[in-house]
């Protein structure tokens, strides 16, 4: 465990995860309407991560699909977390991703392979 997560701050932050999953669920329930999709429903996990701020993870034979992020940017008990529009377009970011394994992709879209890629690109747009 990283030295500067002390159980306190584990505590103090294990205490946002009621309002950060609701915010997220709330904004993924605004883009599904949009989009006709179901991201709201996909799991949502936390962690402690210092090296990674989110990630969307698609279903796979050992895998659960889920959307993950670290308390260590969002949470609201950490000395600087992400401002209120970085948290946005993070969750915004992983969404895209989700997107780009669950929406068609136009065909013109698909020409720069990668995660990050043109219809990783699309999707953000």
């Amino acid at each position: 465990m990283n030295s500067q997560i002390t159980p306190d701050l584990m505590r103090r932050l294990q205490k946002d995860i009621p309002i950060l999953t609701a915010q997220i669920k709330a904004l993924y329930t605004e883009l599904d309407k949009k989009f006709h999709l179901r991201g709201a429903q996909v799991p949502i996990t936390f962690g402690y991560e210092t090296d990674l701020l989110g990630s969307y993870t698609q279903s796979s034979i050992n895998t659960e699909e889920h959307f993950h992020f670290s308390l260590l940017f969002i949470g609201y008990a950490v000395k600087n977390p992400l401002s209120k529009e970085d948290r946005l377009d993070l969750y915004k970011h992983e969404y895209a991703h989700y997107m780009r394994v669950n929406l068609p992709i136009p065909k013109e879209y698909t020409w720069q392979p990668g995660i990050h890629g043109s219809a990783w690109k699309y999707c953000c747009s």
